[in-house]
């Protein structure tokens, strides 16, 4: 993702060359498509040189307090790009900064979502309706036909997929307060199943305010994550973040420095776990953890197996910063292929489409195969329902329930193994 020409030039040098075969909230008017591709093109290059930055001690509370919608909502919009709910402030809803019935941010934490070792989650999306499926942009489509991501009856049956697929968890993808994904990730704690937020809300609806970005980071933290079906680790909650650097950079500072005032804002003490995307070890100084969401790319089908590498620029910044943790991507596939149609790109920035064949598994095998070698503190599965970037395991008319079976044996192996 964020593809330019010249990082696009030098990455076609660096790639793994491997053998051939081998307020108050009101309606969103949402466009019809919002998705989203992340990770520039992987570079082969050394990582950058780590520096030393202040670290903090955490809180020894378990639930911190705190200082300081997509697509397909209903009817189709010819706007392409996400529109916020009216009336957006750098607070959240007053209404909302409360928990929601049924499962209050003040439940002690469950056991059963914390963890010491390793786990596995998956990007989960819940931004779909009924009129999602016809708009051209996917190359297949659920095996329970059209659905709608609001329908508690839709979101009862993707967790019990996932629990068949052996996952502990989702990581819900999250625009901001008011936005139906956070009535969406809501259900889904209400279900008790695991569940973090990956955090777009810096670029959903365009580029946010620092202060607005801490103030709505704020809401999330302190109305979901003493939820006891929050995933946490180590003790902590974990939060995940995508799109690095399309965060408000105002007064020519640094994206890495942007998300440092942000958190030194919101979180000063790290009383939280926040895991960082993409291939820039600096975010470490700032972040608790490292990810790749696109492990694959049109010019460098191999990237995945430099899961090692990504793994040794985490354990090398521990020695800077204290204990950070690396998440290994798995995919069963890829298939962006329709997104040569502009208007199936929403948020997405651009990249080249392309598709990988996924080798009735053997492709999931191999990526598999190169996250588990990297000695990771956590697994995410990408994806357990991205349609239009075709990465999902969800059970479709095409594959029926194969990636979910294939999910459940490898987080067997891993759980058993760890």
């Amino acid at each position: 993702m964020r593809c330019i020409a010249i990082v696009i030039a030098l990455a076609l040098t660096a790639c793994v060359r491997a053998p051939a075969p081998a307020t108050q909230v009101i309606t969103l008017p949402p466009p019809k498509v919002v998705e989203r591709t992340a990770t520039p093109i992987p570079p082969d290059t050394p990582a950058p040189t780590l520096t030393s930055a202040q670290t903090h001690t955490a809180s020894p509370t378990d639930t911190p307090t705190l200082t300081a919608t997509p697509p397909f909502a209903g009817t189709t919009s010819a706007s392409l790009t996400p529109q916020p709910p009216n009336n957006l402030t750098t607070q959240p809803p007053s209404h909302l900064t409360t928990p929601l019935p049924n499962h209050p941010a003040t439940q002690p934490p469950n056991t059963a979502h914390s963890y010491s070792s390793p786990i596995i989650l998956a990007n989960y999306l819940a931004w779909f309706d009924s009129g999602s499926w016809s708009t051209g942009c996917t190359s297949d489509s659920p095996a329970a036909g059209a659905y709608n991501s609001d329908d508690a009856s839709t979101i009862a049956r993707h967790v019990a997929e996932a629990r068949a697929a052996g996952l502990d968890g989702f990581a819900v993808h999250w625009g901001g307060p008011g936005d139906r994904t956070d009535r969406n990730l809501s259900q889904v704690l209400g279900n008790g199943f695991g569940a973090t937020a990956t955090f777009l809300n810096h670029f959903f609806y365009g580029v946010q305010s620092r202060s607005t970005v801490a103030a709505n980071l704020s809401y999330l933290i302190n109305t979901y994550t003493g939820n006891g079906s929050w995933i946490r680790y180590a003790g902590k909650p974990v939060i995940f973040f995508a799109d690095m650097g399309r965060v408000d950079t105002s007064g020519g500072v640094k994206a890495v420095e942007a998300w440092r005032s942000i958190r030194d804002s919101v979180d000063p003490n790290h009383s939280t776990l926040w895991i960082a995307e993409g291939l820039d070890p600096s975010y470490l100084s700032v972040f608790d953890g490292l990810y790749v969401y696109k492990i694959d790319h049109n010019c460098c089908r191999y990237a995945y197996q430099n899961a090692g590498k990504w793994s040794g620029w985490v354990r090398e910044a521990e020695k800077l910063y204290g204990p950070r943790y690396w998440v290994a991507t798995i995919q069963p596939g890829w298939n962006d292929s329709l997104t040569v149609n502009e208007a199936c790109n929403g948020v997405r920035v651009s990249s080249e489409p392309f598709a990988r064949d996924r080798e009735s598994g053997a492709y999931y095998q191999r990526t598999v195969d190169s996250a588990f070698a990297s000695n990771p503190d956590m697994i995410i599965v990408n994806s357990f329902n991205e349609w239009v970037e075709g990465s999902f395991i969800e059970p479709s008319a095409g594959f029926g329930d194969l990636y979910i079976t294939r999910t459940a044996q490898y987080a067997g192996q891993f759980h058993s193994s760890r």
